[in-house]
């Protein structure tokens, strides 16, 4: 590594990023890079000092892909001088680096999808060619929170899920590296595969809290060729050529909060199942269980995390239920101690009988210690004669 260097911007800000690193002598490079983007970035790096190359300056450089495919560049570079590579989204490219003058093919490739707007806001129709690898994926961001996705007018499960854990440096890494830029996202990959060719119809909505969202169709093509260089690798062959096209540009969606419903005593006895949800941040292990109750019975313990906001969920039990009523109370206890956490948005979730989900709970934090830096809400109460610190009393109303 000792000849590497990092080229590009933050990856948390969105900035296709890399590394170059050059052979002793200065006569050959090696460049792997990233796009942490949908949509496709210019890398800009230097075939000079500023990337430690040692090659005589102002000679013809070039250069071939080895990952995910290998086809050498149209493009060449100069020494001396900056290069650039277009890398396309989410994708990560590794290139050979050479002197000699360019000599790859220019070439226009025909689209893998159609995507046109639909007749309703927010929604586009999707149509994937045949010759399109297996791989078509309608990728959806959200900032912060995800929208809700409708395919063909059905609500849509994604096969994979992630989110943001901005700024999560150790202690010891954590000067000059905090980021005022990164912004919290949630993604969700969903798998169109099942529908082949067919036009598939997608839409979006607000969720339960206002957001901004934005969605891109990946899809793959069979791609590349064996260049001059006699050493196939087994990671390129065969090779994929990826592409990302927009189905929703960034916008701005509206919350559109459940419908508030109000249940009876006959609903309840036909309630099929039942989930206390919520949301912690910064718990830690050996500081005391951290137990959360329901109309005072203890049904689960907070899952330890560091300082992002982590969901949790306990199904209940039918004990539980026997004293669940159309008023009910949350809460969340710790033994007196110097641990800092909070918690937020704890809400009853409840299929009844006829298959309707209900969701109820306010949307509101609660921090152990009032005078820690990630304090939001309301904080704690100390109950000193029990020795224990718990949240005031949390209503569930069901009517």
């Amino acid at each position: 590594m000792i000849n590497t260097c990092y080229v590009g911007g933050r990856p948390d800000e969105g900035a296709a990023y890399g590394f170059v690193g050059w052979s002793h002598d200065g006569t050959t490079g090696t460049l792997v890079a990233r796009n942490p983007r949908a949509e496709a970035q210019t890398l800009r790096f230097g075939l000079d000092a500023t990337t430690l190359f040692r090659g005589t300056p102002r000679k013809a450089w070039r250069g071939r892909i080895v990952y995910p495919y290998r086809q050498e560049l149209a493009q060449g570079f100069e020494s001396g001088a900056a290069g650039e590579i277009t890398i396309p989204g989410y994708e990560t490219v590794a290139i050979e680096l050479e002197p000699g003058e360019a000599r790859g093919p220019m070439f226009k490739l025909a689209p893998t999808a159609r995507i046109e707007p639909g007749t309703r806001p927010l929604e586009s129709k999707i149509k994937v060619a045949e010759f399109a690898a297996e791989r078509r994926e309608l990728l959806v961001m959200g900032y912060p929170a995800l929208p809700q996705v409708f395919l063909d007018g059905k609500p849509a499960t994604p096969t994979r899920r992630t989110k943001s854990r901005l700024n999560a440096y150790p202690g010891y890494a954590r000067s000059g590296m905090p980021s005022e830029k990164a912004r919290a996202w949630e993604m969700a990959g969903f798998d169109l595969a099942s529908f082949g060719t067919a036009e598939v119809t997608v839409r979006f909505a607000g969720a339960e809290e206002a957001t901004k969202a934005e969605a891109w169709l990946l899809t793959e093509r069979g791609f590349g060729k064996q260049a001059d260089k006699d050493t196939l690798s087994p990671l390129t062959f065969p090779g994929v050529l990826r592409h990302t096209a927009a189905v929703l540009r960034e916008t701005e969606l509206p919350a559109a909060p459940a419908p508030k419903v109000k249940l009876g005593a006959e609903d309840l006895r036909g309630v099929k199942s039942a989930r206390l949800e919520g949301e912690t941040f910064g718990v830690n292990a050996g500081y005391g269980e951290k137990t959360v109750t329901l109309n005072g019975r203890a049904v689960g313990q907070l899952p330890t995390g560091g300082d992002a906001w982590k969901a949790f969920g306990f199904d209940l039990k039918a004990e539980t239920l026997t004293g669940f009523a159309l008023r009910n109370v949350a809460g969340v206890s710790v033994p007196l101690n110097d641990d800092k956490f909070k918690v937020r948005n704890l809400r009853l979730v409840l299929t009844l009988a006829d298959g309707r989900v209900v969701k109820v709970g306010p949307k509101a934090a609660f921090t152990s210690h009032a005078d820690w830096a990630h304090f939001e809400g309301q904080a704690f109460e100390v109950d000193a004669a029990a020795k224990v610190r718990r949240t005031p009393p949390i209503p569930l109303d069901l009517e």
